[in-house]
This record gives C-alpha cells, structure tokens and sequence, in this order.
C-alpha cells in the first residue's frame, strides 16, 4: 500500500503588541505560544533615543517652556489641581502613621520617553509638565526631596534637560530600589512589565500611570501578569487623570492612592 506524505500545517500565526516606554504601541507577527506554561514577555532591549541634528539645550529647554506655559493655562491644568486638592491630597496618607509621619517624600519616574527624540516627545512633554504640577502640589503638604528618572530611552541632551531642572537620571533597574511607602510613582504610558514589577515590592503612597482594569479585565493578559497589579488595585481608590480635548498623552490614566484606614483595616 502506497504511503501518503501529508505537509505539516504551519503554526497559526497572531498579531502581538508591545508597548514601549515612549507610549507607542508597535505590532508584530509571532506564532501562538507553546500550550505548556506560558513565558513571560520578551520585552527588547531599549536603548538610548538618537538625538536630532542640530538639537540643543536651549532649543530643547525653550520647547518646554512653550509647553509649560500652554499646560498651566489650560482648564485640564486647573482641573488637575482641584482633583488633588479635593480628592487626591486629603486621601494620601503614604503610611505616614507608621513610619514616623513621613508621608511622600520621594518620587519616581518610570517610562516617561525621551524628551528630545523620537515621535512620542511631545507627550513627554506634557506629561512631565503635569508632573511638575502635581509635584508642587505634593509639596505643599509633603516634603519631596528625592525626584529620580529611569528610562532606557534617556539620551545625554534627556539626561542634561532633566538635571537642569534639578532632577535626577539613574540608570535601569537603579530606581526600583528607591520605592517604599513614602514614594509617589509616576508611570505615564509605562507596560505592564515595568508596572508590575514597580507596584510588586513595597507599596508606595501614590501611583499615577496606566488604568490597571485595562489589563486586569483584558481576556488577552495572562492571569500570572495581571497577578502583578491586582493587589495594589485592591487596596486603592483612584479618580481619572483630566483629560485634554485632540491630544492622548493622558488616555487612560488614573490617580491611584491606598484606601484610608479605619481601626488598622483598610476600608472596603
């Protein structure tokens, strides 16, 4: 009896998404997992963001300012301010009871994108000027001192803007040390690996980034990823990031801050 060669079908193949720390999400072809445990994300190596020709210092510092001032005049601005003074400030107490009264002290800055290079600059433009806003309100009631930047992306024009504005760059995974109970997380855009790993560790007193229901209630998040933020979405309240009409720098972020203690126990 003759023998029948039958040619192995290929391995269906789905589009996949990775988001980088810039905010663009780029999508790819690969082939469905193997059906045994799933692999964590294969996030590339990000490296520094090329500099324009001709770019500078001043030219980059001048842009900000341009952006700095649009922000600060605009309703989203005033908008922001009146959510951190009503809902946000009085709600965050960062532990302060139990390490001494600290309250927020420190910042850290995850994903924020290069502010010098690459098509997402602009958002990290306004996404740093909303931070600075946040951070002078923070300050008002809580010491900040420490203002650390962490982002492959960060090239020497990035890291000598930043540090004009007397912030500091350290490199990854340098600031994932640094966050305790007294730290405001700012991860505008950031992807669930950076987030989760972030929000893993100690709890800190504020986080800003992405909805954490996006992915806790995505079909397509794996449960062992979602498992990274679901503890924190747990034991938080959160109110949207006001958002400006035409511009998407803000989609989808929320204000996130440990619910108040009554008696010890965390409200539910």
């Amino acid at each position: 009896m003759p023998h029948t060669t039958r040619r192995r079908s290929k391995p269906t193949l789905k589009h996949q998404h990775l988001t980088t720390s810039d905010g663009w999400t780029h999508v790819f072809r690969g082939t469905f997992a193997q059906k045994h445990a799933p692999r964590p994300p294969r996030i590339p190596v990000l490296s520094p963001t090329e500099i324009p020709s001709g770019l500078t210092l001043a030219k980059v510092q001048e842009t900000y300012t341009k952006c700095t001032r649009q922000w600060r005049e605009s309703e989203w601005c005033a908008e922001l301010v009146r959510i951190l003074r009503t809902d946000v400030l009085p709600g965050v107490i960062g532990e302060g009871e139990e390490i001494e009264g600290k309250g927020v002290d420190s910042c850290v800055v995850l994903g924020l994108g290069s502010l010098s290079g690459g098509d997402g600059r602009e958002h990290s433009w306004w996404q740093l000027a909303a931070l600075q806003t946040i951070l002078e309100e923070l300050r008002s009631q809580h010491p900040i001192a420490r203002i650390l930047f962490q982002d492959p992306r960060f090239n020497r024009l990035d890291e000598e803007f930043l540090a004009s504005l007397s912030f500091t760059v350290v490199k990854n995974p340098e600031a994932f040390s640094f966050i305790d109970a007294a730290t405001f997380l700012y991860i505008p855009h950031g992807e669930l690996e950076v987030t989760g790993k972030a929000l893993g560790g100690e709890d800190p007193a504020l986080y800003i980034g992405n909805d954490l229901d996006m992915w806790i209630e995505s079909p397509t998040v794996p449960m062992g990823e979602k498992s990274t933020v679901m503890p924190w979405r747990e034991k938080s309240v959160s109110v949207a990031l006001p958002q400006a009409e035409g511009s998407s720098w803000g989609n989808n972020t929320r204000i996130y801050w440990k619910r108040p203690r009554v008696d010890g126990a965390a409200n539910e």
